[in-house]
C-alpha cells in the first residue's frame, strides 16, 4: 500500500498507525502534481495493491491553473492504471486551508472547490473510489482548528486520527 502525496501524507507514520509494514509513505514536503508524475514510475515497480493519492494544495497556491493541476492528476491516475493494472486507486480530495494563493489576495479554498468537484466527478465517471476529506475537515471555512497543528495547512495528531479514522475500511480491505 501505497501513501503518496505532500507533507500532509509525509508528516505521518501510517504503518505505525494502521500496525502494517506493507504501508510505505511516498509523500513529499511540498510536492506537486507534476512532482508525483515525475516519481511514479519508480513508486510503480513494485506493483503496489494499494494506492492513496493526496496531492494539489501546493499547485492551488502556487497559482498554477485549476485545468493543469486536474489534467496531472488524470495523468497520475492514467500512469498508475496503464503500469499497474491491478492497483486500486483512492482518491483523497485537497483539504481546506484559509491560506491566499501566493502573490495574491485570492483564497485558495475557492480553487479547492474547484479541483475537488473536478476530481469527485472524475472518479464517479471512472469508477474511482473518491474520498472526501475535505468536508469532515470543513468549519466555518477554513480547516477545523480540532485537526489544525497551528498553521491552518497542516494537521495536528487529532487531525491525523481522523484522516485515519476515515479511510481505515479502504486500508484494510
Amino acid at each position: 500500500i501505497i501513501m503518496l502525496g505532500n507533507s500532509l501524507t509525509h508528516n505521518f507514520e501510517w504503518h505505525e498507525m494502521f500496525k502494517n509494514v506493507n504501508i510505505k509513505n511516498r509523500g513529499i514536503n511540498g510536492d506537486i502534481t507534476k512532482g508525483i508524475l515525475q516519481r511514479l514510475n519508480e513508486i510503480l515497480e513494485s506493483k503496489p495493491k494499494k494506492v492513496f493519492i493526496e496531492i494539489g494544495i501546493n499547485d492551488l497556491l502556487s497559482g498554477f491553473p485549476i485545468d493543469s493541476v486536474f489534467l496531472n492528476y488524470t495523468k497520475i491516475i492514467q500512469t498508475i492504471n496503464h503500469t499497474s493494472p491491478k492497483t486500486q486507486i483512492y482518491i483523497q480530495n485537497v483539504l481546506p486551508t484559509k491560506w491566499l494563493i501566493y502573490d495574491t489576495n485570492k483564497p485558495v479554498i475557492d480553487s479547492v472547490y474547484v479541483l475537488n468537484k473536478k476530481l469527485k466527478d472524475y472518479c464517479i465517471d471512472n469508477k474511482l473510489k473518491y474520498i472526501d476529506l475535505f468536508s469532515k475537515f470543513l468549519i466555518d471555512g477554513k480547516l477545523n482548528p480540532n485537526y489544525d497543528c497551528g498553521d491552518n495547512l497542516h494537521l495536528s495528531g487529532s487531525g491525523y486520527m481522523e484522516w485515519c479514522r476515515l479511510i481505515k475500511d479502504y486500508i484494510k480491505k
